[in-house]
């Protein structure tokens, strides 16, 4: 009884990748890609000199702290899903099936942890001491997010006051509609979206303004993060996408050109006040910083396309295993052939465009 849980998130993982990589040509992009990632392996991991790091880079064992809040997160989240609206509820509210299934991931994303933390420990040449640093903060982080994590929590409704009715007519369009509504998912303000943005722009810009001042003492890497930071969060704050919604909208009649710019106006809306507020604070560094923010924008940007166009017909788990899987690959393609790498985007995404594209108004 207590593994029937485990042999569930197995099968649906088999079944999103045999979904996600189903046809001919999917298939032959995943193995050429993986050719090149063990070109790439064999010739650059196998020289001691080519992931060089400097000794500061040991620090990045702390990064296990929010590793394991996060994975603590994610995996309360599904179980508490697992226990409301599926078919395994009465195992997934059994203590020792909860207990297992928790130690079990948390044991596998302890692994990669503890084999990307001797990675980085062999280049600063501490070999043991940041695995343990890395280990031990993954530890604390998954008994803070199991303690900050208040399931159950009822969401609190508002109520306000009717409105007599506007007798002038809207002129809301259903592009306008659309894109509000993606808008309060990305805000998290589904009341008022335009409120929401309009909040998360006024942050960025006012934090980025001051970030410049307030890290003048600081050095030229902590200067920089600092002025990147606040665009940076925003984007990450807008990576939330209900991909049955976005799924849903060809069928309405939405084509992928107006799915694509509505889940990218608001990361393109903060990367510009972030620039322009760098720019306004006449940073010193402000170019650089800037750079990082719209190279962390594009890439935010791109994979919201991608999950949009490939959402229609697919189930959340096909789509992000596939997105993820992807986004390795360009990753892997970006070190070993980076002329290649722009070539495969574009190719990648006009075949998702036309996909999307052909299922507008099918009722799936």
């Amino acid at each position: 009884m207590t593994n029937r849980l485990i042999r569930l998130e197995a099968r649906l993982l088999w079944r999103s990748f045999t979904d996600a990589f189903s046809t001919a040509s999917d298939r032959l992009l995943l193995l050429m890609v993986a050719v090149i990632a063990a070109f790439w392996v064999r010739t650059h991991l196998a020289e001691p000199m080519s992931f060089a790091l400097p000794t500061r880079a040991a620090w990045a064992g702390f990064a296990g702290l929010p590793a394991g809040m996060a994975a603590q997160w994610r995996l309360g989240g599904r179980l508490a899903w697992l226990a409301e609206e599926s078919p395994f509820s009465a195992t997934a509210r059994q203590g020792l099936a909860r207990r297992t299934y928790l130690a079990s991931f948390h044991g596998l994303f302890a692994c990669g942890l503890a084999a990307a933390a001797v990675w980085i420990g062999v280049a600063v040449g501490e070999p043991i001491v940041v695995p343990i640093i890395a280990l031990t903060n993954y530890a604390v982080g998954t008994a803070l997010g199991a303690a900050c994590r208040r399931e159950g929590k009822v969401r609190r409704v508002t109520t306000r006051r009717a409105r007599p009715a506007n007798p002038r007519p809207s002129k809301a369009t259903a592009s306008r509609a659309l894109i509000g509504v993606i808008v309060a998912h990305q805000t998290r303000d589904r009341a008022d979206p335009a409120r929401g943005a309009t909040l998360l722009l006024g942050f960025v810009f006012v934090a980025t303004l001051g970030s410049v001042p307030m890290s003048a003492a600081w050095t030229s890497p902590a200067r920089i993060a600092a002025e990147a930071a606040p665009g940076l969060f925003a984007l990450l704050w807008t990576n939330r996408m209900d991909v049955r919604l976005v799924g849903f909208l060809p069928s309405l009649g939405y084509g992928p050109a107006m799915t694509g710019l509505a889940v990218s106006a608001l990361p393109l809306a903060c990367v510009v006040i972030a620039i322009l507020a760098v720019a306004a604070a006449r940073a010193p560094f402000g170019f650089v910083g800037s750079g990082i923010v719209a190279a962390a924008g594009a890439g935010f940007v791109l994979v919201a396309l991608g999950r949009t166009w490939l959402s229609p017909g697919r189930s959340r788990h096909s789509v992000d295993l596939q997105v993820g899987i992807e986004s390795a690959i360009v990753l892997l393609v970006a070190f070993a052939l980076p002329p290649l790498a722009p070539i495969m985007i574009v190719g990648r995404l006009a075949m998702l465009y036309r996909r999307a594209a052909s299922l507008r108004w099918i009722q799936r």
